[in-house]
């Protein structure tokens, strides 16, 4: 079994494909935080994911791992970078 933690973003109107881009390439260093086994993110590609643009799938090791994660310094470093882009984010998490 793992832990699967899944957000969705859609960014603010005035953010540039470069601030985009930045903010990006923060994600793929969350495959450094101990216990994460996987990283994969997106641009949406289907009209139903009601204005989110992005996902961000992270499959840890368990629950405890993912509330580490929550803590972790390269996870601190995603959210600082979204925050002045962000519009809009929707988190789920689930074991599985």
């Amino acid at each position: 079994m793992s832990f699967h933690h899944i957000v969705l973003l859609s960014f603010k109107e005035d953010t540039t494909d470069e601030q985009k881009k930045t903010f990006f390439s923060t994600l793929d260093a969350l495959k450094d935080v101990p216990n994460v086994i996987s990283v994969k993110h997106g641009k949406n590609v289907t009209d139903r994911a009601k204005g989110f643009e992005y996902g961000l799938v992270v499959v840890l090791k368990d629950r405890q791992s993912e509330l580490d994660y929550q803590k972790h310094d390269l996870h601190i470093k995603v959210l600082d970078a979204l925050k002045p882009i962000k519009k809009d984010v929707l988190a789920m998490d689930f074991d599985a």
